[in-house]
């Protein structure tokens, strides 16, 4: 589904999901969802890992991008998938995002869905929606 033509309390699955994702250790998370979960920080490093590497960059600017992130994506869903799963939540796959779709006029980057960008905060973070004020590691 289209992020917002998503069936009643899918979106609120997808974020729990993200969100234990989020709030997890790599250590709760797999001793409850098992070796598949990986969390937020975990996929993070994956992509920085793959776009700083010494081999050189493995993710962007080439052949390999759409490989890369169509791997990173269902790593994404699979996650997601496990975690909804795990506690019979409503929700069928990851929802995708159609930029192009205008029909309502409801943008997913405001205080809706994933927060209003650019970022509402003093240094333009995120500080609404579902996200608001997620910090991410510096690696």
């Amino acid at each position: 589904y289209e992020v917002r033509d998503l069936p009643e309390g899918h979106w609120e699955s997808f974020e729990f999901a993200l969100k234990q994702m989020k709030n997890l250790t790599m250590e709760e998370g797999q001793a409850i969802y098992g070796p598949i979960f990986k969390n937020q920080i975990y996929m993070v490093a994956f992509h920085i890992f793959a776009t700083d590497s010494v081999r050189g960059e493995q993710a962007h600017f080439g052949a390999h991008f759409l490989p890369f992130h169509t791997a990173l994506t269902a790593m994404y869903e699979t996650i997601v998938l496990t975690i909804t799963r795990y506690h019979n939540l409503p929700l069928e796959s990851t929802p995708y995002w159609w930029p192009f779709k205008d029909t309502d006029q409801r943008d997913i980057l405001g205080p809706e869905y994933f927060g209003t960008h650019p970022g509402l905060g003093e240094n333009f973070e995120v500080i609404d929606g579902a996200f608001a004020n997620w910090t991410v590691p510096s690696f």
